[in-house]
This record gives C-alpha cells, sequence and structure tokens, in this order.
C-alpha cells in the first residue's frame, strides 16, 4: 500500500502490487504537508499547513475524529511507535509533540529537535531517529530533561561547545551557527559574559590556553583567533593552515598550540609570536584529535584513517602508531598520570598504553554507536565518554567499569563532554543545540534521595536490596528504618 500527497486535491492511496488507486481521501483542513501509515495499515495520519493533524480510518475512508493540535507551523513528517499507539509529529520549527492516538491528546512536553530534521523514526526499543541535511540523532522519547543535569544555554539549528578552562572555573559556551559566545561561570553558575561576532563557523574547535587568559577558535578557513575571555577582544590571529580546522590543544606549559585541520596536518604555533613551530606533521584524511602528553614532550594525533600516531616533540618522530582501520578515530586524551591513552573509536573507547603503545585490554563496552570524545578527571580516576547514540558513560580507569548508568537526557547526541578537575561536574554540548552541566559526585547523590525519600530503608527493604550486608542508615539526618 502507497499513499501520493498532493498538497491541494487531499491523498491517493494505491495498490502497491496492482499499481492501482483505490482510494481519494480528501482532505478538509487545508493543503497538506505530511503524511503516514500507522503500523497496522489501517491508520492514516496527514499533516496540513495549518500545523493541524488528521487521523483517517482506510476502512471507511472516513476522518476518524476531530483532529489534532493547534494551529501552528506545517506539520512535515510523522514517525509512529511500533505498537502504533503513540504519534511523533515533527513540524517546520524543529519541534516534535508526541500524541497519545487512543486517548487523542498530547504526551509529555514538547521535544527540540531543530529545524534541519526531515524525518524520523521509531525503533522498536522506543527510541526516535531524527534524519537531517547534515546530522542524524537518537531520542530517547518520554524523558525531556536530565534528572542530575541543569540546562544552561539552548542554540537554535547548530552543534553547541562547551569547554573548561583548566580548573574548571570558566566555561566558553558557543554553536556551531550562532554569531555569540557565552563565557559562564561554573562556581556561580550563571553567564559571565557575552560576546559577539567571535568569529566560530564549527564546534570542537576551541582550546583554553593553561592560565585561562585566552581562548583558541579555530575558523572555517584554516585561521585560528585568540581571545580575551572576559572582554571578547582578539589577542591575535595564526594564518597559515590548510583546510578548516577541526581540533586545537594548548601545550601544558602554554607556550605551542596543535591545530589539526580538515586536509590531515597538524602544525604548531607560538601563541607569544604567532608563528609556527617547525615543520608540520602530516597524515592521510582529516585529523580530528590532538592532546599533548601532561609533561608536553609528545603530541597524540587521531584521525578518520583509523591510526593514531603518538610523536615525540622533540624529533618530530613517530614513537608509537595504532592502527584501527577501519574504525574512524576521534578525539584522544591522556590520563594526568600520562601512563594511559584514551581514543574514541566506532567499536567503543579504546585505552593505549603510553609505555608500550599497545592496547590494554578490549575496548570499553556500553555505547552502541560512534564515540566520539573523551576526557579524564584531573586526578585520573574517572573516564567520561560521549557518543552518538545519544548517551555519557563514566567509567572508572581502575576497573575499567561502569560508574552508574548512562547520562541521557533525551536532547539527542553529545558533541563534546568535559570533566572539572575533582570529577564532580561534567559539562556537555548536544549536536541539537542545548549545554547542560551535569552533577556527578556520588555524595551529592546520596544528599538529594535522602532529601527526597525523607527517611532511610527499612529492615525489609534493606535485606530485599542489599541482603545479608549488615543494617546501616545511609541518611544520617532520619531515624533508622523499622
Amino acid at each position: 500500500m502507497l499513499a501520493a500527497l498532493d498538497p491541494v486535491s487531499g491523498v491517493t492511496v494505491w495498490d502497491a502490487s496492482t499499481r492501482q488507486p483505490t482510494q481519494q481521501i480528501p482532505v478538509p483542513s487545508g493543503a497538506t504537508s505530511g503524511l503516514a501509515f500507522g503500523p497496522d495499515r489501517r491508520t492514516l495520519a496527514v499533516g496540513t499547513q495549518d500545523g493541524l493533524i488528521t487521523l483517517f480510518d482506510l476502512a471507511t475512508g472516513r476522518q476518524a475524529g476531530p483532529p489534532l493540535g493547534e494551529p501552528g507551523p506545517p506539520v512535515d513528517w510523522f514517525a509512529f511507535s511500533p505498537d502504533g499507539a503513540t504519534l511523533n509529529a515533527g513540524n517546520a520549527a524543529g519541534t516534535v509533540t508526541q500524541w497519545d492516538v487512543a486517548a487523542r491528546r498530547q504526551r509529555g512536553s514538547l521535544l527540540d529537535v531543530g529545524a534541519d530534521v526531515s524525518g524520523g523514526i521509531v525503533t522498536v526499543d522506543g527510541r526516535l531517529v531524527t534524519l537531517g541535511s547534515r546530522t542524524a540523532a537518537v531520542w530517547r522519547l518520554g524523558r525531556v530533561g536530565p534528572a542530575l543535569g541543569r540546562l544552561v544555554a539552548s542554540f537554535s539549528g547548530g552543534e553547541a561547545g562547551v569547554f573548561l578552562s583548566r580548573d574548571g572555573s570558566l566555561a566558553w559556551i558557543d554553536s556551531h551557527n550562532s554569531d555569540y559566545s557565552l563565557l559562564f561561570d561554573m562556581r556561580r553558575g550563571r553567564v559571565r559574559a557575552t560576546h559577539r561576532d567571535t568569529g566560530l563557523t564549527g564546534v570542537g574547535f576551541v582550546a583554553w590556553s593553561p592560565d585561562a587568559t585566552t581562548v583558541a577558535i579555530g575558523l572555517g578557513d584554516g585561521r585560528v583567533r585568540l581571545v580575551d575571555p572576559i572582554t571578547g577582544e582578539t589577542l591575535g590571529m595564526f594564518a597559515g593552515n590548510h583546510g578548516p580546522v577541526n581540533v586545537l590543544a594548548f601545550s601544558p606549559d602554554g607556550r605551542s598550540l596543535a591545530v589539526g585541520t580538515d586536509d590531515g596536518t597538524v602544525l604548531l604555533w607560538d601563541p607569544a609570536t604567532h608563528r609556527p613551530l617547525g615543520a608540520p606533521f602530516q597524515r592521510e584524511g582529516p585529523v580530528y584529535g590532538v592532546t599533548y602528553s601532561p609533561d608536553g614532550k609528545t603530541l597524540a594525533v587521531s584521525g578518520r584513517d583509523g591510526t593514531l600516531v603518538v610523536y615525540d616533540l622533540a624529533t618530530h618522530r613517530p614513537l608509537h602508531t595504532v592502527d584501527a582501520h577501519p574504525e574512524a578515530l576521534i578525539r584522544s586524551a591522556f590520563s594526568p598520570d600520562g601512563k594511559t591513552l584514551a581514543v574514541a573509536a566506532s567499536q567503543g573507547t579504546i585505552l593505549i598504553d603510553t609505555a608500550t603503545g599497545r592496547r590494554v585490554g578490549e575496548p570499553l563496552a556500553g555505547h552502541h554507536f560512534q564515540v566520539w570524545d573523551v576526557d579524564f578527571s584531573r586526578y585520573g580516576a574517572t573516564l567520561a565518554t560521549s557518543s552518538l547514540d545519544g548517551t555519557v558513560i563514566l567509567y572508572d580507569l581502575a576497573s575499567h567499569q561502569q560508574i552508574g548508568d548512562p547520562l541521557d537526557p533525551g536532547y539527542g547526541t553529545p558533541w563534546a563532554s568535559t570533566l572539572t578537575p575533582d570529577g564532580h561536574t561534567l559539562a556537555t554540548g548536544y549536536i541539537q543545540g542545548q549545554v547542560v552541566i551535569w552533577d556527578i559526585d556520588p555524595d551529592s547523590w546520596q544528599r538529594r534521595a535522602c532529601a527526597e525519600s525523607g527517611r532511610n530503608l527499612t529492615r525489609d527493604e534493606w535485606r530485599q536490596y542489599l541482603g545479608a550486608r549488615p543494617y546501616g542508615t545511609t541518611c544520617p539526618q532520619w531515624p533508622p528504618g523499622t
């Protein structure tokens, strides 16, 4: 069965086997804009230019009840849940509304997926996959806000990036398509300054100097702008990189800035003189990751071709090469002690022993799609990984085990995540334009759980969940349970 939409006359239903029309369904509420069959093939959802949604019973060809919704932007696409109980409707403004088909009422809050989205499907496990001209994103339906996170910025129509200063006190926040950037005070939880026209043409292209006096911003034309994060004043400009800038990294002493570009070049710059330091490193394919070791003696470079090379900066010669072909290797990060290198890869996060250049065990499990970003806490106990599956996972580096459940606020796809030095806070930017600050301190979780519960576990609950472990009070402000 096929359905052909005429923006004026309505919908024609065709028998796919005979290639003959079987029904002509007029749409009384206005010119049509989108349609979809229900999974039982008995229901047809039709969107109209006035923003309304009409459900038709294909057995009778008649309208099934009054239209859903209120007048607004045109409904462009639909995605039924596999059981047909929920209809997800996306409009031209980038908003998705979830409808209970039987009750004919809205479910939950609106979901902002961005105006670039042109269609979507719902998977068997209840995820919404949206498709746009530049991105695909996975959404967890029914969860529209983080339980442990705070939304601090939301940009329309572009990826959001959030980058923490070395001490974790400041965050630079921007978006791919926005003409302004935010300086966010992490300790006070508020925006400290707004800077216009900083020139950013892509996200993932920002780096803080170690002393937090300079922010380096990569541009699509290959230049790098140095900016005063407080005033937004331009402090200098590097010109001479080849191709759009994909990634930046300051050395630990702040005396050099590594710039990786789309044409496979990595060039080191002197931030003080604005001149290049030596010959460039050259590799095949775009460079997605550059990171200095904590002692500043080596540089790890990774890219789309599936190889990671660790260079000796004194000689510019490779020390180790890790071949993960055909996986794409994105960003990488050294542990604070310099003994481990974490690399974001297609099949998970790869850990590398920097002394030998060999992999440490199997890739970390947990993500279902490409891992995009990795970051260690300053003390090295925690590793945060971001994936195109829509989640951020925290790992205990010593045991290689996950810490709690994946962080999944339901916004879409995380673009980059950064941990504060103490490992208690995580800042995440999403491809759909949001920036979320996560509270990941277990002590904070316990305090919140105690405040919400208002009591300790009873002894029966303790035995049910904790077995033979001796009974104890997890909330010291409340008396023991009976």
